[in-house]
């Protein structure tokens, strides 16, 4: 007897999902699902998907507010004037670590906005991107025979994991989820490369290839999703030996040629702007492979295992490995076609997955890098559940009635939707608490001590708050929770910035002077005007 795909008997839904998964091909796409096929038949699904993850993210699109490197972005963007940190302007800067496209969307969309109330729509583009992803992802899903409402809670859930909170909560972060949709569209023209027509195969090779490419020059962690949609693609494929090598190599191959043209472009833009340029350490490979792969279990991987949840334990760990490995792994010895080759290349991919920030020296794994890892974890923690729970329908099947099956069936898509309704609940509320409502709250009181400034005053001394001396008791990485007024780099501009926006400043005319003291500073000089945040800030924690 053939054996019966991973994703189709997930897809076990009623007579017409079957029909949806007949051998009729759409325009060269895989025999699953042409896109004006799909949106037809799921016009609700998609916008169940698209309400809810817009609605964890209204806040940031109703709030006008700047975070962190927003401030020196934006001046920088505005005024056309360069910053000790970031250099002579956004576009070398980017272009130094890779990231040539999204330094030209940043000039561009903030030289926009032009002042700091408008970022909130660059947010909305942020925004807007992650729901086309959330779409693509369900397309996909579908397509690999994988039942609507499933792949639905499947997008929504990867959709709403921390690094797409900081990303559509932070304007400078605002092309991170183009770079994961371009990379699932390379992934997207890579399977038609390998169902299509022959003549067709070399062209949609060489768009997938341009994809992969352009996605990494806007920002490489988020590339790495190609890998999340190759396993889309593979579980679809699970009971075709043949096309499921296919795609193996056809995913390999693009991957692995377009990461040696992103590097050869690092390389090529270090040559010409210089070693000694700002940023161009951040490209250094490390030598260290053991040190990183410690590093790599206990702080990327170890957080993303626990997916939703910003204090990470153990026992979650635990649960989501034990959930995502056994339940594929008994899925595959029962059904799969080609089990050992499905789960080499499953291991494979966690570490892949984090490859642009696992070579290099660089040790810090906010939650913005680690995109593509917790979104593969994510993933393959749903598709362990599902193995888990066909199995067990396998085995209920000769032992319950129709009616309990059902029932029981009903029971386990309750306990999905509650599972992910609570990701959702969560990312709503760490995106208002720990983002939204500390920034607003921060800007409205550096607002108010720039506003008694006295007028055209030439110095004045900015201190800088602690790094736990926000407004939130919560403070992960450099994102979640974290004052603006932390980081050196931001308090110039900010003032700038604010000035500006009161009229009390050009871009042209003559600029205060801000000396920066330290968090622990108690003595300023006299008859300085001087900006301290630390007390109000804390009285409102």
């Amino acid at each position: 007897m053939r054996a019966t795909s991973f994703a189709r008997v997930a897809a076990t839904v009623d007579e017409s999902d079957a029909s949806a998964a007949a051998p009729a091909r759409f325009e060269g796409l895989p025999d699953r699902l042409s896109l004006r096929t799909f949106v037809a038949r799921n016009r609700w699904m998609q916008l169940v998907v698209t309400v809810t993850i817009f609605a964890v993210f209204l806040p940031v699109v109703i709030v006008p507010y700047a975070f962190s490197d927003d401030y020196t972005d934006l001046w920088m963007a505005v005024s056309g004037q360069p910053t000790a940190q970031f250099g002579k302007n956004i576009i070398d800067a980017s272009a130094i670590t890779g990231r040539p496209f999204s330094g030209l969307l940043l000039q561009g969309f903030f030289q926009a906005a032009g002042k700091i109330d408008n970022l909130r729509f660059v947010r909305l583009f942020g925004v807007l991107t992650i729901v086309a992803l959330a779409l693509l992802l369900h397309w996909a899903l579908v397509r690999s025979r994988i039942k609507s409402a499933v792949a639905a809670l499947i997008a929504v859930l990867v959709c709403t994991l921390p690094a797409f909170l900081v990303y559509g909560s932070w304007a400078v972060l605002f092309s991170a989820p183009l770079a994961a949709l371009l990379a699932g569209g390379a992934s997207l023209f890579a399977v038609a490369s390998v169902d299509g027509p022959h003549h067709l195969a070399r062209d949609r090779l060489l768009g997938a290839l341009a994809l992969m490419f352009a996605a990494l020059l806007v920002y490489q962690p988020a590339a790495m999703f190609f890998w999340v949609f190759f396993v889309i693609a593979l579980a679809g494929a699970a009971e075709e030996p043949r096309r499921s090598l296919r795609l193996v190599w056809t995913h390999f191959g693009i991957g692995g040629a377009a990461l040696a043209l992103a590097y050869l472009e690092i390389k090529v833009t270090v040559l010409i702007m210089g070693s000694a340029t700002r940023g161009a350490s951040r490209n250094h490979v490390t030598h260290d492979v053991a040190g990183k792969a410690r590093w790599f279990f206990r702080e990327p991987l170890y957080r993303s295992l626990n997916l939703f949840d910003l204090t990470p334990t153990p026992w979650f760990a635990a649960l989501v490995t034990t959930v995502a490995a056994g339940g594929i792994v008994i899925w595959l010895l029962r059904r799969g076609a080609r089990p050992l080759l499905y789960i080499g290349v499953g291991l494979i991919l966690v570490p892949l997955t984090y490859l642009s920030n696992l070579v290099v020296v660089e040790d810090w794994a906010a939650y913005r890098t680690q995109v593509s890892l917790s979104a593969l974890i994510a993933l393959y923690a749903c598709l362990g559940a599902l193995g888990i729970w066909l199995t067990l329908k396998d085995w209920l099947g000769p032992r319950v009635s129709r009616q309990a099956l059902r029932t029981t069936e009903r029971v386990a898509l309750a306990l999905s939707v509650v599972f992910v309704g609570t990701s959702v609940v969560i990312g709503a509320k760490n995106v208002t608490t720990l983002f939204v409502v500390p920034h607003i709250t921060e800007q409205r009181l550096l607002s108010s001590q720039v506003a008694a400034l006295p007028e055209g005053v030439p110095r004045l001394v900015f201190v800088q708050t602690d790094w736990y001396g926000g407004t939130t008791n919560e403070v992960v990485y450099d994102e979640f929770g974290l004052a603006s007024s932390v980081r050196q780099w931001t308090l110039e501009p900010a003032v700038d910035l604010i000035l500006h926006d009161e009229g009390r400043l050009t871009f042209d005319g003559p600029r205060p002077v801000v000396t920066i003291y330290q968090s622990g500073s108690t003595e300023f000089p006299k008859g300085e005007p001087v900006i301290d945040l630390r007390r109000s800030l804390a009285q409102l924690r």
